[in-house]
């Protein structure tokens, strides 16, 4: 028998005293109903950014997918197991944003991006992999990542990768420079910080410009939209940057064996839909971004 605790103790609980209350709220009614809320505003206000991270979550679905077509060595077990890291980060991500709740949404995205540079990383050198997953007794976790991950140490191995897939020396520099600036903007939401204090009481409203949205558990907020199309720009660089490599004559290691080509198209088949995309309608998003987040006269 799977082991219970029954409603009727928290009855029992409540009938000690005759100030508490009589009914409790519903959890899952509350969140069932603000679900509801966020879902109809998303799909009134926000569809186009909602659409790129979804996505993103069936790119990572899919790349998981395929990592299970082959069989495992030290180095691909590694890769599929931080691939399905990835996979969780924007699953949680739309979730969080389909409730509402925008500044846990961003803490998560930099969780994401660390990880999606891990990945990166794993991908152009497989030592990097066995040493990241070193398993022996003697092995330092802490010093292996303040020696070769934190602190900025990562971002050398990350430039490598970036220019082995094809970006410029120029383009990778830029890159590394955009991703060092958006984990600081993010670490306000991994860290108290005023802004995203304040934001636990009140947001800026997407559904509606220029006002602010209080005493509520959850709001699309105008912050919102740049969240998903952040998880969705970092989704199609990472993508494009696997399909070039996956495409060569050598493939790096982790990029290799794969069994299931159909699987592969659908990796190929979302990569080309965040490209095409957001090539197509990104200025006219950031037009409507701007439009909305002005404040009404």
């Amino acid at each position: 028998m799977t082991y219970r605790i029954e409603p009727e103790e928290i009855q029992s609980v409540l009938a000690k005293s005759v100030h508490f209350p009589k009914r409790l709220l519903s959890v899952d009614h509350t969140i069932r109903s603000l679900r509801r809320t966020i879902r109809a505003e998303i799909y009134g206000h926000m569809q186009p950014w909602a659409l790129l991270l979804d996505e993103s979550v069936r790119f990572f679905v899919n790349f998981e997918r395929l990592q299970r077509t082959r069989q495992f060595t030290k180095v691909t077990s590694t890769f599929a197991m931080q691939i399905g890291r990835l996979r969780s980060l924007v699953l949680s991500i739309r979730e969080l944003v389909y409730l509402g709740q925008e500044s846990p949404g961003h803490a998560l995205a930099r969780v994401f991006l660390d990880d999606l540079e891990l990945a990166a990383v794993m991908i152009d050198d497989p030592d990097f992999a066995l040493q990241y997953m070193n398993e022996h007794e003697a092995h330092d976790e802490q010093a292996f990542w303040k020696q070769n991950i934190g602190y900025g140490r990562i971002y050398p191995r990350y430039y490598n990768f970036l220019v082995r897939a094809g970006w410029t020396t120029r383009a990778a520099a830029r890159q590394i420079r955009i991703h060092r600036a958006t984990k600081n903007v993010l670490s306000g939401h991994v860290h108290p910080s005023p802004a995203t204090t304040f934001r636990g009481l009140a947001s800026r409203s997407w559904t509606h410009p220029g006002l602010i949205a209080i005493d509520t558990l959850g709001h699309t907020s105008r912050h919102m939209p740049g969240l998903c199309i952040f998880v969705a720009g970092e989704t199609r660089y990472f993508g494009a940057a696997v399909v070039n490599l996956f495409l060569k004559d050598e493939p790096p290691l982790a990029l290799r064996d794969y069994k299931r080509k159909g699987v592969v198209s659908h990796v190929v088949a979302s990569t080309m839909i965040l490209q095409e995309l957001m090539d197509k309608h990104a200025t006219n998003m950031e037009l409507e971004r701007k439009r909305r987040s002005r404040r009404k006269r």
